[in-house]
């Protein structure tokens, strides 16, 4: 019988990690290019590591739903999830992190998402960069 070590099943998650996050940032560049080009490769690359990274730590499982994460955090901000409306969703107990995060595009009135993008200067990505650093 086969047996991985925890070593390998870290090697394995880093590595299928790594292919996800590139395969983001292909989908990325294709979907939102101007975003894309003003940022470079470099920082595009980070911001999309920051943000699945925050995914995570809101129990964002699910690849899909960690991308809708990652797109909202480039288009709104970095901390859109701290917005009342969105937080009220996410913080939520009912369903899994991973469906409340699918259900902000239903539950979030426009309103709030217009708000949220005429707004995304308050949540700008050098505060989270710099948290980033330190952390």
């Amino acid at each position: 019988m086969l047996t991985i070590r925890d070593v390998q099943m870290r090697g394995l998650d880093v590595t299928m990690r790594e292919s996800f996050l590139r395969g983001l940032q292909d989908s990325l560049v294709l979907t939102l290019p101007a975003l894309a080009e003003s940022l470079g490769s470099d920082e595009l690359q980070q911001r999309i590591a920051t943000a699945f990274d925050r995914a995570a730590e809101r129990g964002i499982r699910q690849q899909s739903s960690a991308a809708v994460f990652v797109r909202l955090s480039l288009s709104i901000g970095p901390r859109f999830d701290e917005l009342p409306a969105v937080l009220a969703i996410l913080s939520g107990d009912d369903g899994t992190a991973d469906e409340r995060m699918l259900r902000l595009a239903t539950d979030v009135p426009p309103e709030a998402w217009a708000e949220a993008a005429h707004d995304a200067h308050v949540f700008p990505w050098d505060a989270v960069d710099a948290a980033r650093r330190e952390g």
